[in-house]
C-alpha cells in the first residue's frame, strides 16, 4: 500500500469520524430542545385547564370557558377520585388508560406516552386539605 493510499484512508477514516460525532451530537441536542419546548406547550396547557377548573369543598367542577380552546378540549383529561369527568374524544385507547392511569394517582409527572406522545399531570388540591382531589392531565403528539 503506498503512502497516499494510506494518507487517502486516515483522511477518509478521520473525516467519517467527525462527521459522525457532529451527526450524533447534533441529534442528542435537537431532542433535548424538542423535549424542553415541549414541556413548555405543555406546562401553558396545564395553567389554561386548571384555570377552568374550579376546586371547592373536595368537589372539581369543570367552569365554562368564554372561549373554546379545541386543543385543549381534544388534548386534557379532569379526573376526580375515580371519576373522569372529562376526557377527550378519537383519542386512542393505550393513550385514555395511560392519561387515566396517572390521573388516579394524582401525581404531578411529565411522562412520555404511547404513540409518541408527552403526558403531563398536575394534582388538584382543595384549599385546607393535604391529598389531592383530583388531577388534570394533558398531551402533546
Amino acid at each position: 500500500m503506498t503512502f497516499r493510499r494510506r494518507l487517502l484512508l486516515v483522511s477518509l477514516a478521520t473525516l467519517g469520524v467527525g462527521l459522525g460525532s457532529l451527526i450524533i451530537i447534533g441529534n442528542l441536542l435537537l431532542v433535548s430542545r424538542v423535549r424542553h419546548e415541549t414541556s413548555k406547550v405543555l406546562r401553558a396547557r396545564v395553567s389554561a385547564l386548571v384555570a377552568s377548573v374550579e376546586v371547592s369543598d373536595g368537589q372539581v367542577r369543570v367552569r365554562a370557558t368564554p372561549y373554546d380552546d379545541d386543543v385543549l378540549e381534544r388534548q386534557s383529561w379532569v379526573l376526580t377520585g375515580s371519576r373522569v369527568l372529562v376526557r377527550p374524544a378519537g383519542v386512542k385507547p393505550s393513550v385514555d388508560r395511560r392519561a387515566v392511569e396517572l390521573g388516579r394517582a394524582a401525581r404531578k409527572a411529565d411522562v412520555d406516552g404511547p404513540h409518541d406522545s408527552r403526558l403531563m399531570v398536575e394534582p388538584l388540591r382543595a384549599p385546607g386539605r393535604p391529598r389531592p382531589v383530583g388531577a388534570v392531565v394533558v398531551r402533546a403528539s
